[in-house]
């Protein structure tokens, strides 16, 4: 028998149109497409829905408006995935959620268990009703207990009562075991339209230019623009006026309105907050009275006014916000009390604490805030799949490996590491430099020392793992100084200033590079620092500050700079001129950049490309073609999909109609590049227009195969108004074509 999720009175288009303020209705009617795919998502044999989108578009607003649709038999247990999560807390909380479906019976056996994984295995396998598992910030989840929680979802996937649903801002599907099992959707950006209504809502009425500016400043993100409208409303403060203090402020926007509406709250209530940024779990009303004696009415304004938000019976920090502010917040009034709270908790049941936590989570936390190395003496649960033990020989061939990396003198590791930087095998690199570190204390070279702990900053970086590069960057910046070799030191804090950019600590990377500029006459120091200020100034949308970091850069090149650097300065400097209808000198260094001699890369690439399209302005076809062929050749090579796409697009308008056989193969390989990107706006238009062309041809056969197979494949994620466009062309040919040979080619078509 189909099992029945949702309340089947409930259609999509309800679902949209919800008018009870959980979500709000521009978040709705901007993802219909989106809810439309998840509302199918409950009905089919699907067991897992990954809700992805940046932070702050909606992705739990409209989850729950879902969740409020439950069908009278089904369960939905919402998880808050922290910092602090681990396996254990899970299955506590799953054991606990499903205890209220149990009869007197079935309550008794469950008591009787003393292991919560047992208590959840036993739950599941007594409870025939539906149960919608929510991970919500999936994200948050600490990369060493990750795997585990991906486990056990996988192990659930063979339960046909069970639907996971997984939200986060990105999810690598590759991890879930069954492929066939999950279903995903994109939570987007709110479109140009529906960001000015939403601002004119509020009475905000400005030109279209400053209406421009602020939807690029917000991306159209609903929490930022939820923040500036805010601040907008709250201060009676005008648009120019609010833009001008942002521009001054030298911070990204995010930054800005962050920081900007945390003035919003004093006292009390501020100090209250300060706690939520500081904890890496969430805290309801007894635990705020507990650790920081505070009121439960700061609650409700933290609440009411965005500042955090309510799953089941705890309050989390909002994400953005949280993002934005944690690491400013240096308060450690409450970590004493905290650990004395922490301690005492773990000592309890879980039913006698004051919230839902395992008490390998509470021990975990007394280790964090007392910054002890402790491992955690609690017993582990078992995999949930059987673990695969390695067979004697894999054993014996990682040993040998080992032994005979141990052999190399340190000199061939170093060569050896540099060889697998060059191949990009990270992983590999770190097995070589840790061989190194293990002998450290025995070389007498020191240089060899340095170049092994830069080579890490590199391989750690390029793993994500910034706080570890950081360290040996640390190391290498303090044996400078204390040599008193300014240069290297100065080369140090440039690798600390990007590091920290990628991390989104701009403001203590601003703060270094602007150190860096005061300090050195190295012309190649002055070049990078002033680039990576302007991609900052690119970043906050600051453009005519990033024009200026670019001029100082190009001032500074001399015969040294690497042409690498040099492709990246010439292409922003033509942008941004071109930006600011200065053609002449955009074209001068989009050329400069396209003369250079090096390496393929995507500013040459961008640069053959904006030539191109300069040149179509002009109605210089010939030099136009010329420009956007040799851009194909590059994004190609360079691997970007959606750039190869883009370029053939371009080649195919300006092919003359005559070359069909050209303009043909143009588009279709056009369509392959695209797909390659799995860019679904790209995939579309790409089909349709290889549609087009082949009905342009007077060969509808071929036409209507591409549209139907868009429609068959595409119809749940193509926004109503290209479905629409869609079908009027398929309709179009089956006014044309006869009833069979239509039915063959496009079966089952409605």
């Amino acid at each position: 028998m189909k099992r029945e999720f949702l309340n089947q009175a409930i259609g999509y288009e309800q679902i949209v149109n919800d008018n009870t303020g959980i979500a709000e209705r521009y978040v709705l009617k901007n993802n219909e497409a989106s809810i439309k795919k998840i509302h199918n998502f409950f009905s089919s044999d699907k067991n897992i829905l990954l809700i992805n989108g940046f932070c702050g578009t909606g992705k739990k607003q409209i989850t729950e408006v879902f969740l409020t649709n439950i069908a009278p038999d089904t369960t939905a247990c919402r998880f808050v995935c922290t910092p602090s999560s681990t396996i254990n807390d899970l299955y506590l909380f799953i054991s606990t959620c499903l205890k209220s479906k149990f009869t007197a019976d079935l309550e008794k056996d469950f008591n009787i268990l003393t292991n919560y994984k047992d208590k959840v295995q036993f739950a599941l396998s007594r409870i025939d009703s539906n149960i919608i598992l929510v991970f919500y910030n999936f994200d948050d989840i600490q990369e060493d207990n990750k795997q585990e929680f991906l486990n056990y979802i996988n192990a659930l996937t063979d339960l046909s009562n069970v639907k996971i649903i997984i939200e986060s801002r990105t999810f690598d599907s590759s991890t879930i075991t069954n492929q066939d099992t999950y279903s995903k959707v994109m939570i987007k950006a709110l479109s140009k339209e529906l960001f000015e209504s939403y601002f004119r809502d509020f009475d905000i009425n400005v030109t279209n230019a400053k209406f421009e500016q602020l939807y690029r400043l917000t991306r159209g993100y609903y929490f930022y623009c939820l923040l500036t409208l805010k601040i907008l409303v709250s201060q009676g403060m005008a648009v120019d006026e609010f833009l001008n203090q942002y521009f001054a402020s030298g911070q990204t926007y995010d930054k800005y309105i962050s920081n900007t509406y945390y003035k919003f709250i004093i006292g009390t209530t501020k100090n209250a907050f300060n706690l939520f940024l500081q904890l890496r779990h969430g805290l309801n009303a007894t635990t705020l009275i507990n650790i920081g004696a505070f009121p439960d009415n700061v609650l409700k304004t933290l609440s009411e006014n965005a500042f955090i938000y309510k799953v089941n019976d705890l309050y989390y920090p909002t994400n953005m916000l949280k993002e934005q502010l944690k690491n400013d917040i240096k308060d450690v009034v409450y970590k004493s009390k905290l650990v004395k709270y922490y301690t005492a908790q773990s000592e309890l049941s879980p039913a006698d604490r004051d919230f839902l936590i395992s008490r390998e989570s509470l021990l975990n936390e007394v280790a964090f805030y007392t910054n002890t190395d402790v491992t955690v003496k609690v017993e582990k649960e078992k995999e949930v799949q059987p673990k695969i033990e390695p067979t004697v020989e894999v054993k014996e061939e990682v040993k040998k490996q080992n032994e005979e990396i141990l052999n190399f003198t340190p000199e061939e590791l170093l060569q050896k590491t540099e060889n697998a930087l060059s191949n990009h095998d990270y992983i590999q690199s770190l097995k070589f430099l840790s061989a190194i570190l293990m002998n450290q204390d025995a070389y007498k070279n020191q240089d060899l020392i340095n170049s092994s702990y830069y080579k890490l900053v590199i391989a750690y970086s390029k793993l994500g793992k910034y706080d570890y590069a950081l360290y040996y960057l640390n190391l290498l910046e303090e044996f400078y100084r204390n040599s008193q070799n300014q240069i290297e030191t100065q080369k140090m804090l440039y690798e600390k200033a990007n590091i920290l950019y990628c991390q989104n600590k701009i403001i203590d990377s601003i703060s270094i590079l602007k150190r860096i500029l005061a300090n050195t006459n190295n012309k190649l120091l002055i070049v990078k620092s002033n680039l990576l200020l302007a991609n900052i100034s690119l970043l906050a949308n600051n453009r005519i500050l990033a024009l200026s970091y670019i001029k100082a850069g190009v001032a500074n090149i001399t015969d040294e700079t690497d042409d690498l650097i040099k492709s990246e300065l010439y292409f922003q400097y033509a942008l941004l001129s071109d930006e600011h209808n200065d053609e002449k000198t955009a074209i001068e260094y989009y050329q400069k950049c396209t003369n250079l001699n090096c390496e393929p890369n995507k500013y040459t690439a961008l640069s053959y490309s904006n030539l191109g399209e300069i040149y179509a302005d002009k109605e210089m076809l010939e030099d136009a073609k010329t420009h956007f062929i040799k851009a194909n050749e590059l994004e190609i090579k360079t691997g970007n999909d959606y750039g190869a796409y883009y370029t053939l697009v371009k080649l195919v308008e300006l092919t003359p109609r005559q070359e069909k056989d050209a303009r043909i193969k143009m588009m279709t390989d056009a369509r392959s590049y695209a797909i390659n990107s799995r860019d679904n706006d790209s995939i579309i238009s790409s089909t349709i227009a290889l549609g087009d062309i082949f009905y342009d041809y007077s060969m509808p056969q071929e036409a209507l195969i591409e549209y139907f197979n868009l429609y068959t494949q595409g119809k749940d994620i193509m926004e109503p108004e290209n479905l629409d466009k869609l079908r009027a062309r398929i309709q179009d040919i089956k006014a044309r074509m006869e009833k069979e040979e239509f039915e063959k080619l496009a079966p089952n078509y409605e």
